[in-house]
């Protein structure tokens, strides 16, 4: 009887540190498996926010050109205004003479 208790106990105690063994290991794996994600979801994250960085900066590049492009065409608006202003002058003096 006394062989029987030593490998009842034995069996027992192998089960539960087989039990506590299988714990542990589910639980390290999913821990292994939630900082994977963490990691992923931390690298996904900086990966946007360098894009967004990089937006930010093409828009603000992009407004300036605009800001550039619109100086420009105000320029070439007042380049022409000029020029035909010249040109309406000249044609007034033409048809002054004509008509002396």
């Amino acid at each position: 009887m006394l062989e029987f208790d030593i490998y009842a106990a034995t069996g027992a105690g192998a089960a539960v540190i087989g039990a506590l063994w299988k714990l542990f290991h589910s639980i390290s794996h999913t821990r292994t498996k939630h900082e994977q994600r963490l990691s992923l979801i931390e690298s996904t994250n900086s990966l946007q926010k360098f894009k967004i960085d990089t937006l930010e900066k093409k828009q603000g590049t992009t407004e300036n050109r605009i800001e550039k492009i619109d100086e420009t065409i105000n320029g070439i608006r007042r380049d022409i205004t000029e020029i035909l202003t010249i040109l309406k002058g000249r044609a007034n003096e033409k048809n002054k003479n004509m008509d002396n």
